[in-house]
């Protein structure tokens, strides 16, 4: 078996950390300060309900760090995306299904965010992993009830809930797509075995084409461990990359004006 890259490891080592403090914080053991201010849309509400330049930094330093990074907040910060890793590890599945990136989480997250500007957090309770995974600690029904259902998606098809229905995930997505560092395959090192898409637990690699698609990579750095012929790489951004859909480009603009008017509502 081959060992984790340094990338990994310490992508690893951020994570425990973050778990541990968030499960102490769940518990009621003490406040991680800054942990859970870290989410997205606690960050959001603190902006809309009471702004502080504390929150707008922290509002701005989560963009900065997915543009150098890519959407590494998903594998390291959102207890929810801790707990579906969890999960995997618990199912061992040997080989997780490609995914294909829909639209329509653009539309779910121009509801849910939409909704919130406007007054509501309703929808967002429902399916923000950071609200999902309180709810869940605190033991309140449909917190538990939506869990087993992110449970039963992540065995059945990986993390799904972050690649195609997770709000804040397709946020964090398209800003993704401007990142400086990204995961890229060597076509000419590649020998196209397969192995990195086996473990991809987004389903985003493509090994018979070649190619990563890095706004639903949630730099887990797996693939980087497991490719034989060392061929993955994460850092600039390959000179050629697939362009920007022009389905998905009119979707983005429908749900940016079904937000603006869940905002004015």
């Amino acid at each position: 078996m081959l060992r984790p890259k340094p990338l990994q490891k310490i992508r690893i080592t951020a994570a425990l950390i973050v778990a541990i403090l968030c499960i102490a914080g769940f518990l009621g053991l003490f406040y991680p300060v800054k942990i859970f201010n870290f989410n997205l849309v606690p960050l959001i509400q603190k902006i809309i309900i009471d702004f502080t330049v504390v929150s707008g930094i922290l509002l701005l330093l989560l963009i900065a760090i997915t543009l150098i990074f890519g959407r590494i907040y998903c594998s390291t910060i959102c207890p929810l995306g801790l707990l579906q890793e969890f999960f995997l590890l618990l199912f061992r599945r040997k080989k997780l299904p490609a995914q294909k990136n829909t639209p329509f989480k653009y539309f779910l997250a121009a509801l849910t965010f939409g909704s919130l500007l406007g007054g509501t957090a309703v929808l967002m309770r429902l399916i923000d992993p950071y609200s999902v995974s309180g709810t869940a600690a605190g033991g309140a029904l449909y917190g538990i009830c939506i869990l087993t259902a992110i449970a039963l998606l992540t065995w059945l098809k990986g993390r799904f809930f972050c690649t195609n229905i997770c709000p804040v995930g397709a946020v964090l997505g398209l800003i993704s797509r401007f990142s400086l560092n990204k995961i890229n395959i060597n076509p000419d090192a590649c020998v196209a075995c397969g192995l990195c898409a086996q473990k991809c637990p987004s389903g985003c690699i493509d090994f018979k084409n070649k190619t990563v698609d890095n706004e639903t990579c949630i730099k887990c750095f797996k693939c980087l461990s497991v490719c034989p012929k060392n061929a993955i790489k994460y850092g600039k951004k390959p000179k050629s990359e697939a362009p920007f859909n022009l389905k998905r480009r009119q979707v983005i603009i429908g749900a940016a004006a079904l937000a603006l008017f869940g905002g004015m509502a």
